[in-house]
């Protein structure tokens, strides 16, 4: 059985809050043979991006033992080269989309829960509509306003164009993220940087996606500590990101 937490609760009964552990108002109660569990995209999306990270670090150390031997030596391997480029590269395409959508689907979630239990009474025209209709509101916006809208202690939120994480997560990863999910010959419109689509999505590589899982793991901790505090824990879908050194994890 699947139901939104909200519909389970109201059918049946209120579940206790340390029984959620840290899942989102916004959880799908899911009961199966494996007992009572809580879906919700942050989740399965962390759980991509961890994944997508082993692979690419595995593939890499694989690929290590063909680097010091002359080309004439690995001809008959050819085969399993190519097969491990293209674990590599699907990784690393795979991790790069796993994170940008962990980012805004995390944003999203915060822009619900905010709704849900504070409605629009406080909210100006502006944010109102920033945090009702998210399906036209831009990454950027998401990135730059949510968390200091949806903050109740009011602290302002101070992340903007010029940090480096919002830079690398704007400037650098969405361009990549884009140039692949919309993947054309033709350049980027020169509004949106004007750079070379192929270019980018020939580009993904295992160093693309360690950067886009750290500038990810990075960003959505800063929200976390913004709204919450640094005292609060952060959910363990979100300490999962935090993946040891390349060095240390080889």
């Amino acid at each position: 059985m699947e139901l939104p937490l909200a519909e389970f609760e109201h059918r049946f009964a209120r579940v206790r809050r340390e029984t959620l552990a840290g899942s989102p108002s916004h959880s799908t109660v899911h009961i199966s043979l494996w007992g009572l569990q809580f879906r919700f995209p942050e989740h399965d999306l962390a759980a991509d991006v961890v994944e997508g990270i082993r692979i690419v670090r595995s593939v890499r150390r694989q690929l290590r033992q063909y680097a010091a031997q002359a080309h004439s030596k690995i001809l008959g391997d050819r085969d399993d080269i190519r097969g491990l480029l293209r674990q590599n590269g699907f990784a690393a395409r795979s991790t790069l989309l796993s994170c940008f959508n962990l980012v805004e689907a995390y944003l999203n979630g915060l822009a619900w829960e905010y709704l849900q239990a504070h409605g629009t009474a406080s909210l100006s025209n502006r944010q109102r509509k920033l945090l009702d209709d998210s399906s036209s509101t831009t990454i950027r916006d998401k990135l730059l306003k949510y968390p200091e809208i949806v903050c109740s202690r009011g602290t302002p939120w101070h992340a903007a164009d010029e940090d480096e994480d919002v830079k690398s997560f704007l400037d650098v990863m969405k361009p990549f993220r884009d140039s692949l999910v919309h993947p054309s010959p033709f350049s980027a419109p020169a509004k949106f940087g004007g750079h070379d689509k192929l270019r980018l999505v020939y580009r993904i590589d295992c160093d693309t996606a360690e950067m886009a899982a750290a500038v990810t793991a990075r960003l959505l901790t800063r929200i976390h500590t913004h709204l919450d505090g640094t005292e609060s824990p952060r959910p363990a879908w979100m300490v999962s990101l935090t993946l040891p050194e390349q060095g240390n994890a080889e």
